[in-house]
């Protein structure tokens, strides 16, 4: 994907209207930075879930020990 980017501007460095090459790179950057963070927030969420099931499993393990 890193070489589309860089042939995208290098693209645009050459031509007498480099806004659509210019244009197509920032659109490629864009869309790899929100989908990273997407995947970044859907682990986030995972890995928050998995911590909420931990504590609530923890608590009734200890709960349950004493009677």
């Amino acid at each position: 994907m890193a070489v589309l980017l860089t042939g995208s501007y290098f693209a645009g460095t050459t031509m007498d209207n480099p806004l659509p090459a210019y244009a197509a790179g920032a659109t490629l950057t864009l869309s790899l930075f929100l989908w990273n963070m997407s995947r970044y927030a859907k682990k986030t969420a995972q890995r928050k879930y998995r911590e909420r099931m931990f504590q609530q499993h923890m608590r009734m393990t200890l709960r349950n020990q004493w009677h």
